[in-house]
């Protein structure tokens, strides 16, 4: 009995060494947790940024991508993915050019009839809402001049927008999609209301004598925040069976050329 009464006590005091020294390292770590460097090894420690500001259900018109002000409900739509962009939510489909596209929420798109493209060649045009990396886009059928390639006219325009004092981004890398060639450039310049903006171009082939040219319009502070979203929407690009029927030696292989019938090029 003497010799268990002895453990017993050695166990209870280890035990209440153990608790000391728990409350004794806490204490310590607690007191010096306020005089933590905010630069440890000289390098500031990054702010730790919610996600997403929640916003109520009554303030969806004050929703902002750029300033990641999202209500509740939008989150599932307009919230970024891995990629750096949102998810494209609606299918576009350019009968006239025979092309379909995907574009994010938040763009307001319309499509022309044949009369109002015949009038200033776009084809379809979309303005952004809730404060979006891109403000709008344009897509238009532009002429070629006969014998030019698409390389070509997309030089020509180079030229044309260099002689007006634009100035250009070094990025020119060309994109294909689905067995489509798009040449690339980029710019900025003073639109007509006095603000400035960015544009990427992408320029394809359509028909036998024109261009597709796809614009998508930012500003100088957003342009590179805007550059995932701009390839993830041109990646959607699928061409139709008459405009890949045009790529090999730029004549068609049908009867008729619906695209430019319509299009009155």
């Amino acid at each position: 009995m003497l010799r268990m009464a002895h453990k017993r006590k050695a166990l209870t005091g280890v035990i209440a060494g153990i608790l000391l020294a728990v409350a004794a390292g806490y204490a310590s770590w607690d007191y010096t947790r306020g005089l933590g460097s905010p630069a440890p090894l000289g390098t500031p420690l990054p702010e730790v940024v919610p996600a997403y500001e929640i916003l109520p259900r009554e303030q969806m018109a004050e929703a902002s991508l750029n300033q990641r002000r999202i209500p509740e409900a939008m989150l599932e739509m307009l919230a970024m993915q891995p990629d750096g962009s949102p998810p494209l939510r609606y299918t576009i489909n350019c009968e006239l050019a025979d092309f379909i596209i995907r574009h994010p929420y938040g763009a307001q798109t319309i499509s022309f009839p044949v009369e109002e493209v015949q009038k200033d060649k776009t084809l379809i045009e979309a303005i952004f809402k809730f404060d979006q990396p891109i403000k709008m886009l344009k897509y238009t059928a532009e002429n070629r001049q006969e014998g030019e390639s698409v390389v070509e006219y997309a030089a020509r325009l180079h030229d044309e927008l260099e002689a007006s004092g634009v100035e250009f981004y070094p990025d020119t890398t060309p994109f294909d999609v689905d067995e489509y060639h798009f040449e690339h450039f980029e710019y900025r310049r003073e639109a007509e209301d006095g603000e400035t903006r960015t544009h990427y171009i992408y320029i394809g082939q359509l028909g036998r004598s024109n261009a597709l040219v796809m614009n998508f319009i930012s500003t100088p502070e957003l342009h590179e925040r805007a550059r995932p979203m701009v390839l993830k929407i041109i990646g959607s690009f699928i061409p139709g069976w008459k405009m890949l029927s045009y790529l090999d030696d730029g004549s068609a292989q049908t009867e008729t050329d619906t695209t430019d019938a319509q299009t009155g090029q």
